[in-house]
């Protein structure tokens, strides 16, 4: 779910989540589902972090992190340090969607150096919107820096999931390791964060 100001608090997230995973089990016995917000970064972030406003990711210390696609890179550095200073771990929602890290080649050298966990869409590595985000993503891919591929699907249709052709691509591109790490491995080192 998205965060936005009004919208459902950290509970009612956690109780949608375990009434629609009441109603899905006999439908899809294997689904498990899991709390978590992507949350739009404003200068009040840190503070509704730290009060406990916002959904973390699986109850894990990891929050999904989305800014403005016209945001300055020191302005999104800035941000992060103060997300890091909560002891919680951000990972970047949408990492092909920046201006500010294809003007600046070691940015997101950077954020990784900061610990910052990057996640990009389907979408954007399978090129569905444009091949320069298609480009930029091959690029990071190939150095390894994505910890996460996503779907960010909003329906069936226009924004739909497309993972299992994204993961065939994956696999066949960049090899059953990094499929492995993007799709599985890394997503469940998340999810198990949560249950410490």
């Amino acid at each position: 779910a998205h965060y936005r100001r009004g919208r459902a608090t950290p509970e009612e997230i956690r109780e949608r989540v375990t009434l629609l995973q009441e109603r899905i089990k006999e439908t899809c016995p294997g689904l498990c589902l899991y709390p978590g917000n992507e949350l739009y970064y404003d200068s009040e972030m840190p503070d509704k972090i730290e009060r406990g406003e916002v959904c973390r990711m699986a109850g894990s210390d990891f929050v999904l992190v989305e800014f403005s696609q016209s945001v300055a890179f020191s302005e999104m550095k800035k941000a992060f340090h103060e997300i890091l200073c909560l002891g919680v771990a951000p990972i970047l929602a949408h990492v092909e969607r920046y201006a500010c890290l294809y003007e600046k080649r070691d940015g997101v050298a950077e954020l990784l150096d900061m610990g910052i966990g990057l996640q990009a869409n389907a979408a954007g590595i399978l090129g569905e919107h444009s091949g320069k985000e298609k480009r930029f993503l091959k690029r990071l891919l190939q150095k390894g820096y994505i910890r996460y591929i996503a779907t960010d699907a909003h329906d069936t249709k226009e924004r739909a999931p497309l993972l299992s052709k994204c993961i065939v691509y994956v696999r066949k591109k960049y090899g059953e390791k990094m499929a492995m790490e993007c799709f599985v491995s890394n997503p469940e080192r998340l999810l198990k964060a949560g249950h410490e």
